[in-house]
């Protein structure tokens, strides 16, 4: 699902006592701004969805490709992930060079297999 305001509302089509999963992408380059305001969208999703306790969260921190970008304690810290009821990991990923795609994969993998 894409991240844009105008999207977001259809989120909540998607997210039901269902869902076992969310991959939530991240722009590691954009700055703790943008961080703070992925931050509050995450949060409110998590509050307002009807999902189970058991939901596992994929944390994809984009643009590791890029000289200028947060790090994985700043973004785990920026998202308020310590402390999140759910299960969360964190993967680094570039989309432009295809770098962490797979251990993307691999980790759903685990957890759902």
């Amino acid at each position: 699902l894409g991240g844009q305001c105008r999207l977001r509302s259809l989120w909540k089509h998607f997210l039901n006592e269902n869902t076992n999963g969310i991959i939530f992408v991240v722009d590691a380059a954009a700055g703790k701004e943008r961080l703070k305001l992925a931050s509050k969208v995450l949060h409110e999703t998590l509050q307002n969805a009807i999902i189970p306790d058991e939901l596992f969260l994929l944390v994809l921190a984009n643009k590791q490709d890029v000289d200028v970008k947060l790090s994985a304690a700043e973004i785990v810290d920026g998202l308020k992930l310590v402390g999140l009821k759910y299960e969360w990991e964190l993967l680094k990923t570039s989309a432009k060079h295809n770098t962490g795609i797979i251990e993307c994969l691999d980790c759903l993998k685990r957890k759902f297999n």
